[in-house]
C-alpha cells in the first residue's frame, strides 16, 4: 500500500465514509460499556475513526498484530475483514482473560471472522525486549501499538516490530500526541494525522 492510498483511507474513516462505520460503532459501544464494566476508563479504547481506519487497512493484511487487547475493540476491528489472523496481547496489567469475557467477544465470534488469538507473557509488564516472543518470528503487514505510552517502552515495541513487519506492510501508533509516543514515532514514521480530540495517529511504512 502506498502512501497516498493510506491517506486516502485515513480521509474516508475521518469523513464518516468508511464502509464499515457500523459495525465499528457498535464494537465500540460495547468495548465501552465492557471497560466500564471492568472499572476502567473508556476513554482507554480505541476510538472510532482509528477502529474504521484498521478494518480498512486489514483488507489488504491477511496477517495482523495488535499490541494492547484491553477490551478487544481493535483487535475485533483487524477481525472485521473476514479473512486471515489476528494475533493480540497485552505487555501492562491487564487480566488477559478479560476480553474472553466480555459481550464484545460473543459479537465478534457471531461474524464470519478470522481467528482471534490472545495471548499472554510471563514477563514484567511492558519492558522486555522480547516483546513478539508469544508470536515468534511471524512477519505481519499491519501492527497496531496501543500499549504502554512510557518512552522505552514505546521504542522497544517499534524497534522490535520493524524486524517482522512485511516490505510493504503498516506500523501504527495511537495516542501520538503523547511527548512520550511522539518522541518514538518522529524517529521512524512518516504520517502524523489527527484523528478525534486530540488523539493522532502515526504511521510508518517500510516502503513509503
Amino acid at each position: 500500500m502506498d502512501k497516498d492510498e493510506f491517506l486516502y483511507i485515513i480521509d474516508q474513516a475521518k469523513s464518516r465514509k468508511s464502509r464499515f462505520l457500523p459495525l465499528v460503532e457498535e464494537l465500540h459501544e460495547r468495548a465501552c460499556a465492557c471497560a466500564n464494566s471492568i472499572q476502567e476508563n473508556p476513554y482507554w479504547v480505541s476510538d472510532i475513526i482509528t477502529g474504521c481506519v484498521l478494518s480498512e487497512l486489514s483488507q489488504h493484511y491477511p496477517i495482523r498484530l495488535d499490541i494492547g487487547t484491553f477490551t478487544g475493540f481493535s483487535a475485533s476491528c483487524m477481525a472485521l475483514s473476514y479473512d486471515g489472523i489476528v494475533h493480540t496481547f497485552d505487555v501492562h496489567n491487564f487480566d488477559p482473560k478479560v476480553w474472553e469475557r466480555t459481550d464484545l467477544a460473543r459479537f465478534i465470534r457471531s461474524l464470519p471472522s478470522p481467528c482471534i488469538k490472545p495471548h499472554s507473557l510471563d514477563m514484567p509488564p511492558g519492558i522486555s525486549e522480547d516483546i513478539l516472543a508469544p508470536v515468534g518470528d511471524c512477519r505481519y503487514g499491519l501492527i497496531y501499538i496501543d500499549e504502554s505510552h512510557w518512552d522505552i517502552v514505546v521504542k522497544i515495541h517499534m524497534e522490535r516490530c520493524l524486524n517482522n513487519i512485511e516490505t510493504d506492510g503498516i506500523i501504527l501508533f495511537h495516542d501520538a500526541c503523547l511527548s512520550s509516543v511522539r518522541r518514538c514515532a518522529e524517529l521512524y514514521t512518516d504520517v502524523f494525522t489527527p484523528l478525534e480530540g486530540k488523539r493522532v495517529l502515526a504511521a510508518y511504512s517500510p516502503s513509503w
